[in-house]
């Protein structure tokens, strides 16, 4: 019998050559070894038996045959596979691929595409945005034939930045300091001396390698998938002003790229809730009323309280709204707490009291909840909303004066805490109950603090 891809020996499936089952299965329940599904699918496709198969398993396991199959190549394993490659590099994708069966990278690369995104040297220029623009958009939408125009999403937010400098031999100069402070220094390097002096310069202060990354991605609504057409080193010092040039320069060279005739207008910007991004965002996509001539005008008008404020080209300001569960979160776990203007003060102490009383919750859990090791735990913080919520729907029973007001304090912020939650975690509503409940938070907000 001839299997695919395995060299046996010859009488390798003899009958008298066959191990019990018993000592097949020990062998099975002692080993490791992480491709008895592609072993099985060969037999299989060869018309092995039960017998034959749980004896090959068994040789293979015990050395006796070499059994080295094609790597399974799917979206999970090519996903390791990237993981491997951008962490490890190609040694260790070599690594895992001849010890785990991962695909290797020349296999990968035949299912995924790669690009490469030109990170910015120096301070913010539109010249590379447009670079990554027809590289990161241009060429790999017009490979896999989509014509079709699209609204724009704008995504930008901040990652972690490993601080060393880094020298692009391309145009001889030196990357990964921040932008703001790059101009002070000079990044060309193509003499001894200077890069004494660029060190020298870094050392006392006069520029600093970038400790983040700004990053910036259109995304297109109806499609997967997003276009990175920024990469910009970054620091912690970044203000509202910083912020709005980097909105205005993606915006400008997105409109020279041609990429609003090739690919859409830009919709809307989304970002976290970072102050001085915020700040900016309001500047930049607060600024001019939407037109009555504008044909969603009399639909928006009628609406009470809707901004109807807008950006240039009635572009719009996002938020994710994760971030608003964040600065909710830490509200409720500070020693302050969270006053209503009943004066109740709903903090720790507090909820610790009645949250215990939830049936699913121990103290042990609760303190869990409370103090979690990561503050940033979007999920846990879901968590204390729900919990939140479900303390308020419980039956107390007669009360004294002190439960009954903590009782009827924790359903109002359950209230609040509803309407804000639901149309985020809620995929039944539509968007008529979307945008009611919204308001409803945010009218009871202004009214309750």
């Amino acid at each position: 019998m001839a299997f695919k891809g395995v060299h046996f020996p010859a009488g390798f499936f003899d009958m008298d050559a066959m191990t019990t089952p018993s000592s097949s299965t020990s062998q099975l329940a002692d080993s490791d070894y992480p491709r008895h599904t592609q072993l099985l699918s060969v037999g299989l496709r060869n018309g092995a038996s039960p017998q034959k198969l749980i004896n090959l398993r068994g040789d293979v396991i015990s050395g006796i045959v070499k059994y080295n199959p094609r790597p399974s190549t799917n979206s999970h394993t090519v996903d390791i596979t990237l993981m491997a490659y951008i962490l490890g590099g190609r040694k260790l994708l070599y690594a895992l691929s001849h010890d785990c069966g991962l695909p290797s990278l020349r296999t990968s690369r035949r299912h995924m595409a790669f690009i490469r995104v030109m990170p910015t040297i120096g301070t913010i220029s539109i010249s590379d945005i447009l670079q990554n623009i027809e590289k990161v958009v241009f060429k790999p939408r017009a490979a896999a034939g989509q014509a079709k125009l699209r609204g724009i999403n704008l995504l930008i937010d901040k990652t972690a930045l490993e601080q060393r400098a880094v020298h692009f031999r391309h145009n001889s100069q030196v990357g990964g300091i921040c932008w703001r402070h790059a101009p002070a220094v000079n990044l060309l390097l193509n003499m001894y001396e200077l890069a004494l002096k660029l060190s020298e310069d870094i050392k006392k202060g006069t520029a600093h390698l970038a400790n983040e990354l700004t990053v910036v991605a259109a995304s297109c609504f109806g499609e997967g998938g997003t276009y990175p057409i920024l990469a910009l080193p970054s620091c912690k010092g970044v203000n509202a002003d910083d912020s709005q040039n980097i909105y205005e320069t993606v915006i400008e060279a997105w409109e020279k790229s041609g990429a609003a005739a090739k690919v859409g207008d830009i919709w809307s910007w989304l970002t976290d809730g970072a102050m001085p991004r915020r700040i900016a965002g309001y500047r930049c996509f607060l600024s001019q009323k939407l037109s009555p001539t504008c044909p969603i005008y009399g639909t928006l008008a009628s609406m009470a309280g809707l901004n109807l404020y807008t950006g240039v080209n009635q572009s719009t300001l996002d938020f994710d709204y994760k971030h608003i569960f964040k600065r909710i979160f830490p509200l409720l776990r500070s020693t302050q707490g969270i006053v209503l203007n009943n004066g109740c003060v709903i903090n720790p102490a507090m909820l610790a009291r009645y949250l215990t009383g939830l049936p699913q919750y121990s103290p042990e859990s609760v303190h869990k909840m409370l103090y979690p090791h990561d503050p940033q735990d979007i999920p846990r913080a879901i968590e204390l909303l729900e919990a939140v919520l479900a303390v308020g729907k419980l039956d107390y029973g007669n009360m004294d004066a002190n439960t009954c007001a903590d009782v009827d304090a924790l359903r109002l912020l359950g209230s609040v805490i509803n309407a804000i939650l639901e149309p985020f975690t809620n995929v039944h509503m539509n968007l008529k109950e979307q945008i009611t409940s919204l308001s409803t938070f945010a009218y009871l907000s202004f009214t309750l603090f």
